[in-house]
């Protein structure tokens, strides 16, 4: 935007995150679409699986799910592989044959693209969803922060306890199982999902951060993010805690390799400018 850019042009990247995190894909022929890296089942948290894939099958394409002799998802398949919950999803997915391409579209949308009155909307309710939260004053740093938007409401939503992991949709649906898909015995909260669990402390181990700021034994979400926070500067801490939380649904090993090999610096950059993932192609995913 070159230096000391117009409000104009300010206010139209500002909402650059909120778009991107909208996109996802409408399947038509599966061809160009991964299963585990582009944001693609709808009603789905990120739009991506929940559950976390093999190392082998981290590049599989959304065409090995389906049934090319009946036309239609191999639903076994598909039942072996992902938590039911994505499961339901998938199914409701029509393929009638398509022969277009896949397509990326705003899913806030009704015909899928992007409106501005749309985007409007979702933004004012997103600011009554902060506004009506009982936010204490001292929370204005979160905001502050120069992280994208997508960062700052996932530090705001570990705050306020409102990830969604499976103890938090079992509380509004009654048939998902709140059990960690990972252990089966324990209960997956906002703590455990970040701190305590195997897969969070591998990505804060092999990240540049220092122990100091994420071993400290605590009870208490709250207290754990205060300690944290105060070890590093919060457009640190944010991001840090953002990559934390995306190792759950795709994997510890890729974001722990990303988080290793680039410096906090790089990425802060790659945050702020794309929320995308590169494929090994070399193309670009929504």
């Amino acid at each position: 935007m070159g230096w000391q850019p117009s409000f104009t042009w300010c206010s139209i990247l500002s909402a650059n995150d909120l778009i991107l995190a909208e996109l996802r894909w409408l399947i038509g022929d599966r061809k160009p679409v991964k299963i585990w890296r582009d944001p693609w089942i709808p009603r789905s948290t990120l739009f991506r699986p929940h559950t976390t894939p093999q190392p082998e099958r981290i590049n599989d394409f959304v065409s090995s799910l389906i049934d090319d002799n009946a036309g239609d998802w191999n639903r076994i398949y598909i039942e072996q592989i992902f938590h039911p919950m994505n499961s339901e999803v998938i199914f409701s997915i029509p393929l009638n044959g398509r022969s277009s391409p896949d397509t990326p579209i705003w899913h806030n949308s009704p015909n899928g693209l992007y409106s501005i009155k749309i985007s409007y909307h979702l933004c004012e309710s997103l600011s009554e969803l902060v506004s009506t939260s009982n936010t204490p004053p001292n929370w204005n740093f979160i905001w502050k922060a120069r992280v994208p938007y997508k960062v700052k409401l996932f530090r705001w939503k570990a705050c306020n306890n409102a990830l969604p992991t499976y103890h938090n949709l079992h509380r509004r649906i009654n048939s998902i199982s709140p059990i960690f898909l990972w252990c089966g015995i324990d209960l997956e909260n906002t703590f455990d999902t970040l701190v305590t669990y195997s897969i969070a402390r591998q990505t804060w181990a092999m990240s540049n951060i220092s122990s100091e700021a994420w071993s400290y034994h605590s009870e208490s979400i709250d207290k754990w993010l205060h300690h944290a926070s105060v070890k590093l500067t919060e457009d640190e801490f944010q991001f840090s805690l953002w990559f934390c939380g995306l190792s759950r649904p795709i994997g510890a090993p890729l974001l722990c390799l990303l988080i290793t090999l680039l410096p906090t610096k790089r990425l802060l950059l790659l945050g702020l400018t794309s929320n995308r993932i590169r494929t090994h192609s070399g193309k670009t995913s929504p």
